[in-house]
């Protein structure tokens, strides 16, 4: 049975950060970002 949604889905997300240093940075995605690769940047950049 395949999956139906009565509304649009929703494909906007946030992303909340929160740095000793610089506070909270907020940052808000479209449908259409690639949140592998922003997360792999993420990644990258923490370790």
């Amino acid at each position: 049975m395949p999956l139906r949604f009565l509304h649009p889905f929703d494909l906007d997300s946030e992303l909340e950060l929160y740095f000793s240093a610089a506070g909270k940075v907020k940052f808000e995605f479209s449908g259409k970002s690639n949140i592998m690769q922003i997360q792999a940047i993420i990644a990258a950049s923490m370790l």
